[in-house]
């Protein structure tokens, strides 16, 4: 599987860039990871691809239940999952986007580039049957 994480801010704290740098050596167990700056519309298109759209502010599922979407879509046939973080795509996003939001309230946009990593490790975890904490 293949994720890419679309970061428009390519600058983030160095404290948070560590913490993501983290996350995305421990992700490579598990699925091939980018952090591309803009995605094309058409590469959203591509019949493997889906675009996820990360919000704040709205609802969250659990991290069990994030991972059965996770397992889920790979079922449905996407090999490569795109996450639109910034909020100035909104207007790229295509209407037939799923959405994930990562809290409640919220988040700046540098926590928010570490939180996301963090919940898709987690949900790795979850779906290989390994604990989360040490």
């Amino acid at each position: 599987m293949k994720i890419s994480i679309v970061q428009s801010e390519k600058k983030i704290l160095p404290f948070y860039q560590k913490a993501a740098m983290e996350y995305d050596k421990r992700l490579s167990r598990y699925c091939k990871m980018d952090t591309p700056s803009s995605i094309s519309k058409k590469q959203q298109e591509k019949q493997d691809c889906l675009p996820i759209h990360v919000i704040c502010n709205s609802p969250t599922i659990s991290s069990e239940e994030f991972a059965i979407h996770l397992s889920d879509y790979t079922i449905q046939g996407y090999s490569h999952l795109i996450f639109l973080l910034d909020k100035s795509m909104s207007c790229q996003i295509p209407s037939s986007c799923e959405t994930f939001s990562l809290c409640e309230g919220s988040l700046s946009y540098d926590l928010a580039c570490v939180l996301l990593r963090e919940q898709i490790y987690r949900c790795f975890r979850i779906l290989n049957n390994e604990p989360y904490h040490k």
